[in-house]
């Protein structure tokens, strides 16, 4: 039986999760600060904003935290957002603590390390550098993981996964563009500027982790089919032969689903997060 048909709304998503993110730490007592990783893509973006817009500013730090495969145009797109919000941002490159890392490891079991299990140590050590930041300076580390990678277990256990608070975990990725366009709209028609660079939300999603690596790419399907299935399946129990009705390819489908059954057990690692789809949670 069908649950719940899609819907979402971006300006009232805008603001549940700005005043849900602005209670959770009003109500615990906290004023210091928090810090981002920024990566140059979209959802780190995102969650700098969503930051800037409930905190200010001054309570915002960004780290940019590149690896051997992060591209110079990363960088760039990631100073440019950190500039047009007005925060603090620091790099500190992380390829030669992974290669010393891995050359140590090899030598010592005497292997030779997956292209995963590479790129898996780049997301771990780019935590444990926001990790140093937040101890040093008392400051909260915030996740930048989305809805449709959480419920896909697209991400790294111990690496992008940490954070004490998601701002847009419920948030799917198809609906991350669509709030970060809304946001470049009142900016641009109120200041002139688009807070988000503009290649920020067009150039196709990323980790960078491994060279040449795309988000779709991995996966097998766009974000825009990937958000569809999963809609159906977990807010609508529909079945693969349903989809398969509807024009969905059978083994885009059950790879989907597949991938989101294997992963399941990465969601008692998911940090809190405002709730915006009450059928998903």
């Amino acid at each position: 039986m069908k649950k719940s048909n899609y819907r979402f709304d971006r300006e009232q998503a805008h603001e549940i999760i700005v005043e849900t993110f602005k209670k959770t730490y009003e109500d615990a007592g906290y004023t210091g600060d928090f810090v981002v990783g920024l990566s140059g893509g979209i959802d780190s973006a995102l969650v700098a904003y969503f930051a800037v817009e409930a905190f200010g500013k001054n309570r915002v730090h960004g780290i940019i935290l590149p690896s051997n495969t992060t591209s110079e145009h990363s960088i760039n797109l990631a100073l440019e957002l950190g500039q047009n919000l007005g925060i603090d941002v620091h790099g500190v490159p992380i390829g030669k603590l992974a290669d010393d890392f891995v050359s140590n490891f090899e030598k010592n079991y005497e292997c030779e390390l997956a292209p995963l299990t590479r790129g898996n140590i780049s997301a771990r050590l780019r935590m444990m550098c926001l990790m140093t930041a937040a101890n040093e300076w008392g400051w909260k580390v915030l996740n930048t993981g989305n809805r449709t990678e959480a419920m896909l277990g697209y991400c790294t256990l111990h690496g992008d996964m940490v954070g004490e608070y998601s701002p847009i975990g419920d948030v799917l990725k198809t609906e991350v563009y669509q709030i970060a366009e809304m946001i470049n709209l009142i900016s641009k028609s109120r200041d002139g500027v688009e807070l988000i660079p503009s290649e920020i939300i067009t150039r196709p999603a990323t980790a960078e982790l491994m060279d040449g690596q795309t988000d779709e790419q991995e996966i097998g399907a766009s974000y825009a089919t990937i958000d569809r299935i999963l809609w159906g399946r977990f807010a609508q129990d529909m079945t693969v032969d349903e989809f398969v009705a509807f024009g969905f390819d059978k083994d885009v489908v059950n790879s989907v689903l597949a991938r989101a059954a294997a992963n399941a057990f990465k969601a008692k690692f998911y940090a809190p997060h405002p709730v915006i789809h009450p059928e998903l949670n």
